[in-house]
């Protein structure tokens, strides 16, 4: 079954004369999914300077797990697709002279996109 939506009524006393509430039901295509994102951008501690190429953890809160790992892009942007319902909270490192490290709050949450 493919995309798309239906109008459908609530009840119907015959076939000539549709009842009741009108409504519309949306269909996904077989294996779609709802995607999630959670995306940050990784600052120096003057924060202004983006940093490009920092090593990403999301971890939950509250078990302090780390769900996943990204790099940030050039433009000091890390995502996070689909990581799961959280809350997360992100710490951020970077080899050089001098080493950057960093974390965000926690309560992070991603987002339907």
């Amino acid at each position: 079954m493919g995309g798309g939506k239906t109008q459908w009524r609530g009840m119907v006393s015959s076939p000539d004369e549709p009842q009741g509430q009108i409504g519309t039901l949306f269909r996904r295509p077989i294996g779609a999914n709802v995607n999630c994102l959670l995306q940050q951008t990784c600052y120096a501690s003057d924060g202004t300077t983006l940093v490009a190429g920092a090593e990403v953890d999301l971890t939950l809160d509250n078990a302090d797990v780390v769900v996943a790992q990204a790099v940030s892009d050039a433009s000091g942007v890390v995502q996070f697709w689909n990581p799961g319902t959280g809350p997360f909270h992100t710490i951020g490192y970077k080899t050089g002279s001098p080493d950057i490290t960093g974390a965000s709050v926690e309560g992070l949450i991603a987002t339907q996109v």
